[in-house]
């Protein structure tokens, strides 16, 4: 059999590469599908878990506090992008969804209060764990020129977990708790089919060559790669002001998202009269929006570089199709502050926010973490805006309740507030690349 030549191994080597680059990309795009999996099934079960456990409203705020969105993903993140940057990224897929898993388990068999919180704590911790190794090695392990790209990806999984998870719901609506503990049981099955995929996945190249180089001169064993002089050079000027800046942008629009994610069903049933079904099913439309959004407008242009005109410089597209996600997610919820909350009026909130959402905030803010940051500690940083974000979001969750009680209106105009802040600050700032 003939050797093949040179251009056909090329060839066969590019498409290899590519293939390797889609499989991380696509295990690791996973943990954002169990990150909003386990977010919306909660969001689908609390009206659910409400009347079988007599949750008032500051149990309702409490579990939310505590839960995978908030107060416990946030100290995983923490100690989970240390633990990526200081041993591996490899490291944390050894354990964290097996831990995922048996959270994930004490929702299915929850029996009160006490089995809720104990399963969405452990769950948050798993979940905040996996976020910032599964980014840092998909940015590690693709190419400068598409990293957008593929960081666009890990917003389409995130979008694609509520899609399933609330179809689920909605479809099982009819079978009340047996039907919420099967949409927590599929988490369960896939997470485990996730964990024996990945136990094949390789470190990431970047990681291992920059801990080499970072090798005592004697070569017996390799230098403090999270030493305290390496920590304050990394979080203090030009690195520690983009630090604050992707926490400001991307606090600022949590707050509307993870309200949207969680307690949506809750207020088109409380404010709507929308029924179980009905507000599962219309809020996965607009996840639905979110994947379509992302694939077909995010991805092929966030990396592309247009030339306005010979001689005068090229623009990069990604800031203007941010600009119009952010005014679709405004005017979202300002319908819902200005209209009472009919069908076509929740219709038009979910789809908006997708669609803007798929192009904006989430997948842009994920691809800066990549560019703005260096490997040795590029988790450690995702981990911190992560845990960051889900610190407030805890507070947030747990005084959210009360704005409901003042009225739809008062509640969406705040949200709009967050997001007209997070937009400006991202629009005026606009951060090019740096590694």
């Amino acid at each position: 059999m003939p050797e093949p030549s040179g251009t056909q191994a090329e060839v066969r080597t590019g498409r290899e590469e590519r293939r390797a680059q889609w499989k991380v990309s696509v295990l690791g795009s996973m943990a954002d599908y169990f990150d909003a999996g386990v977010i919306l099934a909660t969001g689908a079960a609390m009206p659910l878990w409400a009347t079988a456990f007599g949750l008032g409203s500051f149990s309702q705020g409490l579990l939310a506090t505590l839960g995978p969105n908030a107060l416990s993903a946030g100290i995983g993140a923490l100690f989970g992008g240390w633990i990526a940057d200081k041993v591996g990224r490899k490291f944390v897929y050894k354990y964290d969804l097996l831990l995922f898993a048996f959270g994930v388990l004490w929702l299915v068999c929850a029996v009160d209060t006490t089995t809720l919180i104990i399963g969405s704590i452990i769950t948050g911790l798993a979940i905040g764990i996996d976020l910032p190794a599964s980014w840092a090695l998909i940015g590690e392990s693709v190419p400068k020129s598409r990293r957008g790209r593929f960081m666009g990806l890990t917003n389409v999984f995130w979008a694609i977990g509520p899609v399933v998870t609330l179809s689920l719901a909605g479809l099982l609506a009819p079978l009340g708790m047996l039907g919420i503990r099967i949409v927590f049981a599929h988490l369960l099955v896939v997470a485990l089919v996730t964990w024996l995929l990945r136990r094949g996945m390789t470190e990431s190249a970047v990681w291992q060559d920059h801990r080499a180089r970072q090798a005592r001169p004697d070569g017996r064993r390799p230098a403090n790669l999270l030493s305290g002089s390496l920590l304050r050079a990394s979080f203090t000027g030009r690195t520690g002001r983009t630090l604050f800046g992707l926490l400001m942008v991307y606090v600022l629009w949590q707050l509307t998202a993870g309200t949207n994610g969680i307690f949506l069903p809750t207020i088109l049933q409380t404010f709507g009269a929308q029924s179980q079904g009905a507000s599962v099913l219309i809020q996965a439309l607009g996840f639905l929006c979110q994947a379509i959004s992302c694939a077909l407008v995010f991805m092929p242009l966030v990396d592309r570089k247009v030339t306005v005109r010979p001689g005068i410089g090229t623009v990069n597209p990604r800031w203007i199709i941010f600009g119009f996600g952010a005014l679709a997610q405004i005017v979202a919820f300002f319908l819902l502050g200005v209209t009472g909350i009919t069908t076509g009026i929740a219709l038009a909130n979910v789809i908006l926010f997708g669609v803007g959402v798929g192009m904006s905030h989430d997948p842009l803010v994920k691809t800066l973490f990549q560019e703005q940051f260096p490997t040795e500690v590029r988790a450690t940083a995702q981990g911190i805006v992560v845990a960051a974000t889900r610190f407030v979001l805890a507070a947030w969750y747990f005084v959210l309740p009360l704005f409901e009680e003042m009225g739809i209106d008062v509640t969406a105009f705040i949200l709009v507030g967050f997001l007209v802040l997070s937009s400006a600050i991202a629009l005026l700032w606009r951060p090019r690349p740096a590694y």
